[in-house]
């Protein structure tokens, strides 16, 4: 048998998706994952598993849509293909010759699968489901709403605020040596995060005592070895500084005076001292006394040195004491505003994400009561599916644990089907920390598992053939990363395609005045490049075309000014650009425009409000005729208009203001329409995502707010920063993403413009939940040995994150990836651009390979119909109508769509009855359609015939891309006899 990369990667997504085995999978950037996950539900499904009792839990919605996608789509192509084919592809999908029944069983599945639902969620969306099943337990209100990260903030924010204000909510903690260190802002930081991590001090505050968590800390920072400890110099102090203020140099005399004043002045020896043998840096100084005053006085050089080693015990000992004290009280904060917030919450009958989890774990795990849920559960889920298991934490981790319980017993019965788990995931590519990611999780998880696995053990499989890059694009990879230390082991790809074709470019690195803008020098520079290119007219092979914009892909370690910067600059150049991946509503012009007009509607005397109205393209007012109207300032704007000559604007105003007192639905309604065209000039073909984003923005006001007014919605709007995000991965133009945003996209060519800047690495505190130890320190300054060392641990689990996003970044490339970089100084070393430099030959700003002709590999269609000219399969009807009588019928129902008499008058010829026989193609009329929809639409009545329901179904199939390479007695075989 052939070792050649398809033939082993075949064998391997085989084996991980044997519906029989329990399977741990590790798959590498590129290599098939999602198609191995619906390959294991296809193989469960033809074993006769039920969809509803598979749950597949997947990281996004976009995940799981594809994959019931995918699902559907290779359905639909088993039902139609010939009987040759079909039983090549399940040989292909099994890796055995099927038998007669599993092939019979595959064109049964489509028709199964539409009474069956599938079970594909996020493990958030599964957590509201699970919830809305058993609301009023768990603290869960029966009529829940969930709230956005925006809200969630805000509550906490408020929350915060009435803890600091009101003294009797502290009910009766102290919190000086906290008010003493630490900022507001800081406080606000730190419950921000307090509620990212709710689960961390959950099972804190769960698993051990407060006096449990004191003696934790105590040991960790080694309190014991302090016990009495009081500085007291061994030397008399101001005898030795007597001497140095005599003999020193002018900056040592200066030094010494300082300590004596302070020591005259009553501050303790720690403290006088401190300034004298340490930096502003906080580190001992290399010289504690020069040359000059050692040769005057040699005895100093003995003395100093004892008095620094006497000093650094004493302020480690402090810095122990006061971060205990710190931390104890912030235990006791965190613990008092979760308890406020958690109230809060269930006060406004609201959730947020992170309850979702901890309450669906709770449930799972902790509620006796709800053992019949469990149990309900247990029967419907009998096989688990975990995608991207590497950003799972372990909140998420418990749930799952709860429902693959009984998964690892021997069966009940011994002709009972075996429950099943599948995992997969890519240690190599876990970049959510902070969501309690990591990759000591996915690795301990696997451990866990296969201990506990032992009626059916778990099968460990690596995917590490690439059908995504080319061999140059995974050398690369291998090259930057073949430094264990970056990834946490090394990495070796293999390409399923053998072209050696490509490219790597790393762009000489820029060298920016610190006057100028590092980040518009890049963007300038990657908008000329990507002009260039599509100008000059690169040619991809693999698509058997030219490069287009929507080839291009440019990835950022984070938004901010060079994301913005980037998108102006292509604008410029006359590059088409994708919408952005993720925006503010409020930043978009049309909102503006909507609010602009609410605002006004309210309050006629707003004249900025009106004055960006009047010049929106709304009304396209000139500045010049804005100005004229502007010139008398004692008087307000809206009198000035009403009395000139634009009397078409005053008209449109004045049913503005008629609409005012309209609930804020209402109101936005009726200027949406009336204002139509000009919403639809500004947006495009982006009218009506755009204008479902509002809707939905404004459902979260009505959802939320007691009135109804347009006053109350612009109250509750000025509090909100509502983040939204769209799919724009088939969008037109090049796309800008960061690389948290690109996660299992790819693209022809890859851009990393921001390769220069390291990350911010400051963990906000070190946990171990294991050993029940929590510890803060607001800065270096007060952080003791113990805090540090941990903290440096931290930090350095960080930085193999910034490296694991940049192996994102570069896997997402298929044939060809720019590098550039900009700086006003010296990059540090370990830098993106840096380690990319390492990996070029010769260690080098250049080039590998043919970056103006790419021949890289055309893109698959997995499960696409395959056109035959020829051949009736036998198990479609053979009395199946002339494509004429089919068409005349399809003719007859649109006009008779179109009558008067169609809501319940006679039918006419299509009112006869349809026979869809028994062959099994008639399955694909009711495939994606909902029917009620149109008729709603043309305003009939919901109750309709059901000849007329399945024959509107047949005309949807006709407009199918399914149906694109069919020949004309087959579309009619498919309709039905007529």
């Amino acid at each position: 048998m052939s070792n050649s990369p398809g033939t082993l990667a075949t064998q391997r997504q085989q084996l991980a998706s044997h519906p029989h085995k329990n399977v741990w999978v590790s798959a590498s950037a590129g290599s098939g994952k999602t198609k191995v996950l619906t390959d294991r539900i296809l193989r469960l499904l033809l074993e006769g598993v039920a969809a509803s009792e598979i749950l597949c839990l997947t990281f996004t919605n976009a995940a799981a849509t594809e994959m019931k996608e995918r699902i559907r789509l290779r359905l639909e192509v088993w039902v139609t293909m010939e009987e040759a084919e079909l039983q090549d592809a399940l040989e292909q999908l099994v890796g055995t010759p099927p038998s007669a029944a599993l092939v019979q069983q595959a064109r049964n599945l489509f028709w199964v699968t539409l009474v069956d639902a599938f079970h594909i969620y996020t493990i958030h969306g599964f957590c509201q489901r699970l919830l809305g099943m058993c609301g009023g337990q768990q603290e869960v209100p029966l009529d829940f709403r969930l709230i956005s990260e925006v809200e969630s903030r805000q509550l906490a924010e408020q929350q915060l605020e009435m803890l600091f204000e009101d003294e009797h909510l502290t009910e009766g903690a102290t919190f000086g040596a906290l008010h003493q260190h630490v900022t507001y802002n800081t406080f606000m930081e730190l419950t921000q995060q307090v509620v990212a991590r709710k689960s961390l001090f959950q099972d804190l505050f769960y698993n051990y005592t407060r006096q449990e968590l004191e003696q934790n800390l105590a040991d960790f920072l080694h309190l014991q070895d302090y016990e009495g400890a009081t500085f007291t110099p061994t030397a008399g102090v101001e005898e030795v500084f007597n001497t140095i203020k005599q003999r020193g140099t002018a900056t040592e005399q200066t030094r010494a005076r300082e300590v004596l004043q302070a020591l005259q002045a009553g501050e303790n020896a720690l403290e006088a001292l401190k300034p004298f043998f340490y930096t502003t840096t906080n580190t001992l100084r290399k010289k504690l006394a020069s040359a000059a005053l050692l040769k005057k006085a040699p005895q100093l050089e003995a003395v100093l040195t004892n008095m620094a080693t006497e000093l650094e015990q004493a302020l480690e000992a402090h810095k122990a004491h006061t971060t205990f004290a710190i931390t104890t009280e912030l235990l006791q904060f965190i613990e008092l505003f979760l308890k406020r917030y958690e109230e809060a919450k269930m006060a406004q009958r609201v959730l947020d994400y992170e309850d979702l989890i901890l309450k669906a774990g709770s449930i799972a795990t902790e509620n006796e009561t709800l053992n019949w849920l469990m149990y309900l559960l247990d029967q419907q889920i009998a096989h688990i599916l975990v995608d991207e298991a590497q950003d799972t934490n372990w909140a998420q981790w418990r749930l799952i644990n709860a429902l693959a319980a009984t998964f690892f017993e021997p069966a009940a019965e011994e002709k009972a089907a075996p429950k099943t788990l599948f995992v997969v995931g890519d240690h190599k590519q876990a970049i959510y920390s902070f969501q309690g990611t990591s990759p000591e999780v996915f690795n301990n998880l696997r451990t866990f598992y296969t201990q506990a696995a032992t009626h059916i053990p778990f099968e460990s499989v690596a995917m590490d053939v690439s059908f995504r890059s080319l061999p140059l694009i995974l050398g690369f990879a291998d090259n930057v990363f073949s430094n264990a230390a970056l990834l946490g082991n090394t990495t070796q790809h293999t390409a399923y395609f053998t072209q050696a074709e490509g490219s790597i470019t790393l762009n000489p690195l820029m060298q920016v005045d610190e006057d100028d803008s590092p980040h518009e020098r890049l963007a300038h520079q990657v908008a000329a490049d990507i002009k260039q290119w599509l100008e000059k007219g690169k040619w991809l092979h693999g698509r058997g075309r030219l490069l287009a914009a929507s080839d291009i892909y440019i990835l950022l370690r984070q938004r901010g000014e060079l994301m913005d910067g980037l998108r102006e600059a292509l604008h410029q150049q006359g590059v088409p650009v994708a919408p952005a991946d993720r925006f503010n509503l409020k930043d978009q012009l049309f909102y503006k425009d909507l609010l602009a007009l609410a605002k006004f509607a309210v309050n006629q005397t707003d004249d900025f409000s009106l004055a960006c109205i009047l010049k929106s393209p709304l009304f396209g007012f000139s500045e010049e005729r804005l100005q004229q109207l502007c010139i008398n300032r004692d008087v307000p704007l809206w009198p000035q208009l009403q009395q000139s000559d634009a009397q078409e604007a005053v008209a449109h105003l004045e049913q503005v203001l008629a609409w005012r007192s309209l609930p804020p639905g209402d109101f936005f309604q009726h200027i949406i329409h009336r204002f139509r065209g000009a919403f639809v000039a500004q947006l495009g073909d982006n009218y009506d995502e755009h204008l479902t984003q509002f809707w939905d923005y404004l459902i979260g006001f009505q959802q939320q707010a007691s009135s109804q007014s347009l006053e109350s919605f612009l109250a509750w709007e000025f509090l909100q920063s509502p983040s939204l995000r769209q799919d724009n991965a088939n969008a037109d133009g090049v796309r800008i993403s960061t690389v948290h945003g690109a996660k299992g996209l790819q693209a022809p060519v890859v851009i990393l413009p921001d390769t220069v800047q390291m990350p911010k690495l400051s963990p906000a505190w070190v946990a171990d939940v294991d050993r029940g130890v929590f510890a803060y320190s607001p800065r270096k300054a007060l952080s003791p040995t113990p805090y540090m060392a941990e903290n440096d641990h931290e930090k350095s689990t960080l930085l193999q994150e910034y490296y694991r996003l940049l192996y994102v970044a570069i896997t997402r490339a298929e044939e060809a990836l720019h590098v550039y970089g900009a700086t006003t100084k010296e990059p540090h070393e370990a830098c993106w651009y840096r380690v990319m430099q390492a990996a070029m030959p010769g260690g080098e700003p250049g080039q590998i390979g043919d970056a103006d002709t790419f021949k890289g590999v055309a893109p698959t269609e997995p499960f696409a119909p395959v056109a035959r000219e020829s051949g009736r399969p036998p198990w479609l009807n053979p009395n199946a109508a002339p494509i004429e009588k089919v068409f005349q019928a399809a003719n007859d129902f649109l006009l008779f769509l179109r009558s008067d008499k169609f809501g319940g008058a006679a039918v006419p010829c299509v009112a006869a009855r349809f026979d869809f026989g028994h062959h099994q193609g008639a399955v694909l009329l009711a495939q994606n359609v909902d029917f009620t929809k149109a008729a709603v639409h043309v305003g009939v009545d919901n109750a309709m015939s059901s000849a007329a329901q399945l024959f509107g179904n047949s005309l949807f199939c006709l407009r199918a891309p399914l149906f694109a390479h069919a020949t004309e007695w087959r579309v009619a075989a498919w309709l039905c006899r007529y």
